[in-house]
């Protein structure tokens, strides 16, 4: 019998000790922008995916353009996050609802005018299909996409340029005489494209964290994109890293007792969804005047679980936000110490969650493809959780024993790790 993945959430709160601000970017759209805006936070979020979603096509070869030609391939293609000030650029652009765009030297953007009003919403009328074109646009050399100049291929490029990262959004409906209208617009962290400028390098598209190259601290986005947040990419860095010492059998408890070696234990890879769960999670458990329950277990979806699982740390090992992510993620880990002989027969007969290292448990979980993981600062204490996405059965064992990679499914497996890579990408936003 087959089930519906499911996700699974751990959280970890951990007294804060010093008050400086780690600003990273994050994927949440839970951003708390202007109380003035006309847009929600779905909307932001399916902006983010249609135009992330656009990149990622273009970046892995995906896209098709005038008369059934591919863009290349893109190296170092950036995932696109929200940006409040940009927003707030948009909600001041957007009043009186003007049928043109007014350029501005410092932010590109997407711009669409309806006088019937006639778009359902900002995500239809900034749909990125919209901004294509019938005509030339773009030079290909060896190494670089140019940009040739084309105004009906401006917004277009305005999307897809590489280096781009940032993005805010807004709309508005006028009411007039006879008819209403409707003006949207989307403002990027980059200036329009310029005749001659580089789109992007052409390229292969990451495949691990380390093919991204523009900065450090990037991660992975399917397989296509580049991510910078040092977060995710210390969370994601710790999770592999310890998932693989099970997978070569060096996972030991207090009674040196080494786990199985698992034959298949996947490489998790980063899923952005995922980290908006885990962001909007951390906030609230962060902010609350009351420390949450010490487990929660309840559906979020059709045939979909989230469980968070708290424990406190010593406030005086705690100077931010990645060093609360570091060591709640430590551990996590260093729960293995408490598997007993007992309680490790148990994981490989049928899933457990009542045993003393629920959250070690989770980290180990072969059949997990996907994490996302996010930290909040309250008055006093920082919220850590990862949220798991779960390929297979719930009621599984924790993982399938034997020599590491022999067990792999539609997957390449590196031996020096020990970890399952699939060779399709599962999910991507």
């Amino acid at each position: 019998m087959t089930t519906s993945p499911c996700r699974l959430i751990l959280v970890l709160t951990v007294a804060r000790f010093c008050s400086s601000s780690d600003l990273f970017p994050t994927y949440s759209v839970n951003s708390k922008c202007s109380d003035g805006s006309s847009i929600t936070d779905a909307d932001r979020a399916g902006i983010l995916e249609a135009y992330n979603q656009m990149r990622s096509d273009v970046s892995s070869g995906g896209w098709m353009v005038i008369g059934g030609l591919t863009l290349p391939k893109a190296k170092n293609m950036q995932v696109l996050t929200w940006d409040c000030d940009l927003e707030k650029l948009a909600n001041t652009a957007v009043k009186n609802c003007p049928p043109t765009p007014t350029v501005n030297p410092s932010y590109g953007q997407t711009f669409t005018y309806s006088y019937d009003g006639v778009y359902k919403s900002i995500i239809d009328a900034l749909n990125p299909r919209n901004t294509l074109s019938t005509q030339p646009g773009f030079n290909m050399t060896r190494s670089k996409l140019q940009f040739t100049g084309n105004p009906n291929l401006q917004q277009f490029s305005n999307i897809i340029r590489a280096n781009t990262t940032r993005v805010g959004c807004s709309s508005a409906t006028c009411s007039g005489e006879q008819r209403n209208s409707s003006t949207a617009i989307c403002f990027f962290n980059s200036p329009d494209v310029q005749n001659g400028e580089v789109v992007y390098e052409i390229g292969t598209p990451c495949r691990k964290n380390i093919d991204c190259t523009s900065t450090i601290f990037e991660v992975c986005i399917a397989r296509s994109l580049c991510y910078y947040n040092p977060i995710a990419r210390l969370a994601l860095d710790l999770h592999n890293g310890f998932r693989s010492a099970i997978a070569l059998g060096k996972a030991m408890n207090d009674n040196n007792v080494t786990l199985p070696m698992a034959g298949q234990m996947n490489r998790l890879e980063y899923l952005l969804s995922l980290e908006r769960i885990a962001q909007n999670e951390a906030e609230k458990w962060a902010l609350a005047t009351a420390p949450p329950p010490p487990m929660l277990v309840g559906p979020v979806g059709p045939a979909e679980w989230n469980w968070m699982s708290i424990a406190p740390l010593d406030a005086n090992v705690i100077a931010n936000e990645m060093n609360a992510t570091d060591r709640a993620i430590r551990n996590w880990w260093n729960l293995r110490h408490k598997i007993d002989k007992d309680i490790m027969t148990s994981l490989f007969t049928t899933y457990n969650v009542t045993n003393p290292a629920p959250q070690f448990v989770e980290l180990g979980r072969g059949n997990y493809t996907h994490v996302g993981c996010a930290t909040a600062k309250g008055d006093d204490n920082y919220t850590v959780v990862c949220a798991y996405k779960l390929r297979g059965p719930l009621g599984t064992e924790l993982y399938l024993p034997g020599d590491p990679c022999t067990l792999c499914v539609y997957s390449t497996c590196d031996p020096l790790d020990g970890l399952c890579m699939p060779n399709e990408v599962l999910s991507v936003f």
